[in-house]
């Protein structure tokens, strides 16, 4: 394929940019939409455009990174891909690489200081001829033709698009399809995989809350039954084992050093 047909410009650092909705493979989604980078190597010609509407070396396109995002920067993404080819040979330059996310911008990005090997370009280049980002329609899912619908359950209607898995679950559910229900002393939320707790109510600890706090707790840490956060009146200490002195009013005090609250 000609170069001319391709997308090539340098800088430092450069981003390619490819607004997409919220959708996931089978389908090109890429088609049509907006495309920027941070540098041109000729403002007329090798546009961010024609890299995702058209039908390179190996040496260039070495080193590169593949990251989703709901931002256009890379740094707030998630890295979905990174090139550590040893030799040019190695280097896929019709690479096709799954990213089971749900994100807004797709970006593809290369870094002269991420250079390990004395065969790759000095600087930071990136030759693109065709990109497609490939997704089903938003609550579908389906190896290849999006056929199968995604949980009802699914927090936004989003689902992995091979596996259907949920990505998010609605609060106080949890499990690949978001079916089973948090323990009822979660407070409100629990891991989606795991079930265990986001955070527990009142009086409970535990990875899952189903052990109490310490005596005299209020409320104590997750992790630990006589970490205690908040102590019953006229209680004070840690694991609020320490009685409040018998002349502070109402017999209150504060948690940590037992001083009466106002005189």
């Amino acid at each position: 394929m000609s170069s001319r047909n391709c997308l090539r410009y340098w800088k430092i650092f450069l981003v390619v940019l490819f607004f997409v909705p919220t959708t996931r493979s089978e389908i090109n989604i890429s088609v049509s939409k907006i495309a920027s980078q941070s540098s041109n190597q000729e403002t007329s010609k090798w546009l961010a455009q024609q890299g995702v509407d058209n039908y390179g070396t190996a040496h260039r396109f070495a080193g590169y990174s593949l990251y989703v995002s709901n931002s256009t920067n890379q740094a707030d993404g998630f890295l979905c891909y990174k090139d550590n080819s040893a030799s040019a040979q190695d280097v896929n330059i019709n690479p096709t690489h799954q990213c089971p996310s749900v994100a807004q911008y797709v970006i593809v990005y290369n870094q002269v200081s991420d250079l390990k090997y004395d065969w790759q370009e000095n600087f930071a280049t990136l030759e693109l001829c065709e990109v497609q980002v490939m997704g089903c329609p938003v609550g579908k899912y389906g190896s290849g033709n999006c056929d199968h619908t995604c949980s009802v359950d699914c927090f936004g209607g989003n689902c992995n698009s091979v596996s259907g898995f949920c990505f998010y679950c609605f609060d106080g559910k949890y499990g690949n399809d978001c079916q089973l229900t948090c323990s009822a002393n979660c407070n409100k939320s629990c891991e989606k995989d795991s079930g265990q707790c986001d955070a527990c109510i009142a009086g409970k600890t535990g990875v899952s809350c189903e052990d109490n706090c310490a005596v005299n707790c209020v409320s104590c840490s997750q992790s630990s039954a006589t970490d205690c956060f908040e102590c019953e009146n006229g209680k004070h200490g840690t694991a609020c084992q320490l009685n409040c002195p018998n002349n502070c009013r109402g017999r209150t005090c504060f948690k940590d050093d037992g001083f009466c609250f106002g005189k």
